[in-house]
């Protein structure tokens, strides 16, 4: 408050003594309008461009100011200090009809509308450093100039008054990153309203066969293969399926990039379950409990890591000579709240659970289990009300109906059970999928519920846990409730792991014979369905489609799974070619990019990010122009961080401080550092989830979108059609070429028109880029930030559209007659 009387008393000293001196614009400017911008506006010198040239109608003049960052720009026109006449005008909104627009101030606004417009700047405000109106110089919606409004500010006695936080929190900088011109003056911070998506009117691949005809004819058993059905099957087959190694990956030499390794979230000593000897120990330890003391152990790991596969392994593999021994006093009950419903308490669900394995198990026998663990009971009734039943039928039956009215209300029954075996067997409940239920308040509701049911029956407890789920919590009372032992799941192979799959794949499908009718209208004969297999997998495994599974799942195994299901489905073309080359003994290379197509749009026609295992990094989903490639900007700025061999991540505070640097608001750097996330492009090393707190590295993925997919043909076709196009003349010439492209038949032309649209597309991105990249090398940020990405890969888009073309002439062209 003290600073801003000095600087109060400081700008009415200067209007006193311009009034006083009759001061002309210049003098204005100087000392008046630049000390309201920097001293109270807070604009920084470099974000202030004065006389501005403006070129319109084959006439120049300049524009006195613009305040310009990455992401927003204000044209204001400076008057000198003077009284604007204002008559029926001295309001706060000021229509900008007609009438307005003849006044003296509403020729101002012309002029520095016109500027604005020739500068394609979206917003303007006129001054004479003592009124301020501020007011959309065009627009993109269907509203026109003259049905908008402005905002005035008549002088600074309201500035400095009554209205001071509307007119900073109107035009100061931080308040303009955040939107506030767009929010007060459109009514909303967005400036993209349109459906201007390829995706809503064309559809890139309607000409391509929905279904190969190995997948027509194996689908439940590729299914089967290439899921958690696998989960379902005896010991024996699923100890083949299990992969018990993690992969370690340190430095990238293709894209040059360090993959870093998130952090161990867990403070006290953690087993890495992944690992022979650490897996052996934890075994052992839940086997071998002679003393039947509790254990609570949480196990940690990162999405789709296998931590339910784990679970499973653990349950029908190592432990599965205590578990089919019905004599012994082990007891395994695995909880999995996939199995939950919306509208089930979890404390019934869990009680339902206990309740099913006391029914099928020993748990449930009556001299073993039912009659001793209600033995007390039964002795004080017999020594007591039963004691004046002489007829010991009556008193069996009394019992009886004691017994079964608390089976019938479950609770008294199964505590009563697990009490009196607590101290007798070892008896684990295993929690699985706590976190895939989305609320953090349902969460807390699961854990509470959960723990407390253990704690109540003195059970021993395994939890599982994603990472992140583990983070929210650790401090939490429900965590410190137990004195847990820590395991950690990393991620095995994922190219392991497919194999497995194939082999069981080619073993489920033995015998089986199928026919087809081939793509030149052949029928196609496969007497045994399992050679077949070794054709797919040698598609996926020995070429680089599984090179882009491995790199495109990070590390989730399930959503790898996934993404080979789709290329199985979607992705192999000309499969009688394929069978016959195999056949022959020939290796027949997939096209890589059917298998990338197939991996990106999945079982869509058309690529969208809200479907596809593969986030847009063309569209940040903010619906603001200048942002539109922020997404590809961060993720840009941390791969070329990750090249240095030391490398361990980049942090969230210097991440949000470098964009606030050039224009960013705080809020979208958040919003947009979380979705790369989210879409595991970036990922945070300690797993914290406060992203301006966090340390961010890129993970393999966004080193090879930056890398390497930023120039392929078929990631570029994909992605452009959920891309925002708010260029005018660019959404006009991807109509027209898309339309072009339905109706030609020729498919080598048709090729060339495709290269085509990715070249106008390839522009928008580029121009798009601009802002940012403009900004960043003007505020000298680090070097990291400054790199011009497509500038330096424009070359190699050549590079690719010859070789597409290439490869359409060679496949497609017509042998010449000799």
């Amino acid at each position: 408050m003290e600073e801003l009387a000095t600087t109060k008393q400081k700008i009415y000293g200067i209007v006193k003594s311009l009034k006083s001196d009759n001061a002309n614009e210049a003098e204005t400017r100087f000392k008046l309008i630049d000390t309201i911008l920097k001293d109270v506006l807070k604009w920084e010198t470099k974000d202030i461009d004065v006389e501005k040239h403006v070129r319109e109608d084959n006439v120049s003049t300049f524009a006195d100011y613009i305040l310009k960052t990455a992401n927003t720009a204000l044209v204001i026109e400076a008057k000198r200090i003077s009284n604007f006449t204002l008559g029926d005008y001295n309001q706060r909104k000021i229509l900008l009809g007609k009438r307005f627009l003849e006044t003296e101030l509403g020729g101002a606004v012309v002029q520095a509308r016109d500027y604005a417009r020739g500068l394609g700047i979206d917003f303007a405000c006129v001054t004479n450093g003592v009124l301020w109106f501020i007011f959309p110089a065009q627009r993109h919606d269907q509203v026109s100039f003259n049905d908008s409004s402005g905002i005035l500010f008549s002088s600074l006695d309201e500035i400095f008054g009554t209205y001071y936080s509307e007119f900073t929190g109107l035009i100061n900088r931080s308040s303009v990153l955040a939107g506030s011109l767009e929010l007060n003056l459109y009514g909303r911070a967005e400036n993209q309203i349109d459906q201007r998506h390829l995706k809503s009117f064309f559809s890139p691949y309607s000409n391509i066969s929905k279904d190969n005809p190995i997948y027509e004819n194996l689908s439940n058993q590729i299914v089967t293969s290439f899921s958690e059905k696998v989960l379902s099957f005896d010991a024996e087959e699923f100890s083949r399926l299990y992969v018990p190694n993690a992969q370690n990956i340190r430095f990238d030499t293709k894209i040059r990039m360090t993959v870093s390794k998130r952090d161990t979230v867990v403070s006290k000593k953690t087993t890495r379950l992944m690992k022979a000897k650490d897996r052996e120990r934890f075994v052992e330890k839940i086997a071998v409990n002679n003393d039947f003391s509790k254990l609570a152990f949480i196990i940690v790991g990162t999405v789709g890591c296998g931590k339910t596969t784990f679970l499973h392994y653990l349950e029908k593999v190592k432990l599965q000579d205590l578990l089919s021994d019905k004599s012994n006093n082990f007891h395994w009950i695995r909880i999995d709240f996939l199995e939950s419903t919306k509208d089930t308490p979890y404390t019934k669900f869990i009680y339902d659970h206990l309740f099913k394995y006391i029914q099928n198990s020993n748990l449930g026998e009556k001299d073993y289990s039912i009659l001793p663990a209600y033995s007390e009971e039964i002795e004080s009734l017999k020594r007591g009300p039963l004691a004046f039943l002489a007829d010991e039928n009556e008193q069996n039956r009394e019992i009886s109906n004691l017994i079964l009215a608390d089976y019938k209300e479950k609770s008294p029954y199964i505590e009563k059970i697990f009490k009196y075996h607590a101290d007798k067997s070892n008896i684990y409940i295993i929690v699985d999928n706590i976190d895939q239920i989305e609320s953090d308040e349902k969460q807390g509701e699961l854990f509470s519920a959960t723990l407390s049911i253990a704690r109540k029956l003195d059970l021993n407890l395994i939890i599982c846990l994603r990472q992140s789920t583990y983070i929210r919590n650790r401090n939490s009372p429900l965590i410190n409730a137990y004195d847990y032992e820590y395991g950690q799941i990393d991620p095995p192979s994922v190219l392991g792991v497919l194999s497995k799959r194939f082999d069981l794949l080619s073993a489920i499908v033995e015998g089986i014979s199928f026919s087809f009718i081939a793509e030149n209208g052949a029928k196609v004969k496969v007497e045994n369905a399992s050679e077949v297999i070794g054709l797919l997998k040698e598609s996926v495994l020995g070429s680089e489609v599984g090179r882009q599974i491995d790199i495109l799942a990070s590390e989730d195994l399930r959503l790898a799974l996934r993404m080979t299901r789709d290329f199985l489905e979607k992705g192999y073309s000309n499969t009688s070619q394929g069978i016959q080359s195999y056949a022959e003994g020939k290796k027949y290379i997939l096209p890589r990019h059917e298998a990338l197509r197939a991996i990106i749009v999945g079982n869509h026609t058309v690529y969208d990010e809200n479907y596809s295992a593969v986030g847009n990094v063309f569209d940040s989903k903010l619906s603001i122009h200048n942002l539109q490639l922020l997404k590809l900007f961060i993720l840009n700025a941390c791969v070329n961080r990750a090249t240095l061999s030391s490398f361990e991540g980049i942090d969230g505070d210097e991440i949000i401080e470098h964009l606030k640097n050039i224009g960013v608001a705080k809020k979208y750097t958040r919003q947009v550092l979380k979705v790369l996330c989210e879409q595991r492009y970036l990922f945070t090393p300690s797993h914290t989830v406060s992203e301006d707190i966090a340390m961010y590295a890129p993970s393999r993925l966004g080193g090879y979108v930056v890398r390497e997919l930023l120039v392929d043909f078929t990631f570029l076709e994909n992605l452009m059609f959920d891309t925002y196009i708010s260029d005018d003349e660019t959404w006009q010439n991807l109509k027209e070429i898309s339309h072009e492209i339905e109706s030609e038949k020729n498919i080598i032309r048709k090729i060339d028109i495709r290269v085509k649209r990715i070249q106008f597309f390839w522009k928008y991105l580029t121009k798009s880029y601009s802002p940012l990249l403009s900004e960043s090398l003007k505020r000298t940020l680090p070097s990291e930030w400054c790199n011009d990405l497509f500038g330096d890969n424009t070359v190699s888009l050549e590079s690719t559209f010859s070789r597409v073309k290439r490869s359409a002439n060679r496949n497609y062209s017509k042998p010449k007659r000799s």
